[in-house]
């Protein structure tokens, strides 16, 4: 499997580096807690942890 980028823009998440990427070599994305719109927000990062 070859290598892909992860780009973030998430300040407040701790994986966040200084050029919008994400440092983990994966993330897990979930589904939205009663969302079922078919849009976007619908999922969010589920790697996600605030920076202290």
């Amino acid at each position: 499997m070859g290598t892909q980028r992860i780009n973030c823009t998430v300040c407040s998440c701790k994986y966040n580096e200084k050029n919008s990427t994400c440092s983990l070599p994966q993330i897990d994305v979930c589904a939205c807690e009663n969302c079922s719109s078919g849009l976007p927000d619908e999922s969010k990062c589920g790697s996600y942890e605030c920076r202290n």
